[in-house]
């Protein structure tokens, strides 16, 4: 779906540098485990915790949120998508079938947090 290992290459390559750009480091990625696995159809579907912060001049974003996992080969590939991500159309394209007992959570809002500056 990203369009192959280089063209997902490329876009993290741009993007990193693009969020340099804007005045952001990337200063904390964290990837949770996997959750339970639900057998849906012939995919499974798992559901990861995701953690990120980005610092800028003066403060930083913190932001949590879920990545969906999809294989369509029993395991072998997987497919991340986050759940901020995921429209109602993409969902029924990527998830023609889901099991009932998955909860996608709700994505969150970032949180802004700013240093106290003294005068």
């Amino acid at each position: 779906m990203g369009g192959g290992r280089a063209t997902m290459k490329t876009l993290i390559t741009d993007m990193l540098a693009s969020t340099k750009e804007q005045g952001f480091t990337i200063d904390t990625i964290y990837v949770g485990k996997a959750g339970e696995v639900y057998e849906a159809g012939e995919d499974l579907h798992a559901l990861i915790a995701q953690h990120l912060i980005l610092g800028f001049e003066g403060g930083y974003i913190e932001s949590e949120s879920t990545l969906l996992a999809i294989s369509k080969d029993k395991g072998k590939f997987w497919y991340f998508i986050d759940v901020k991500q995921l429209t109602d159309e993409l969902r029924d394209a990527l998830l023609p079938v889901m099991n009932e007992n998955m909860v996608i959570p709700e994505p969150k809002e970032p949180r802004q947090v700013y240093y106290d500056k003294e005068e």
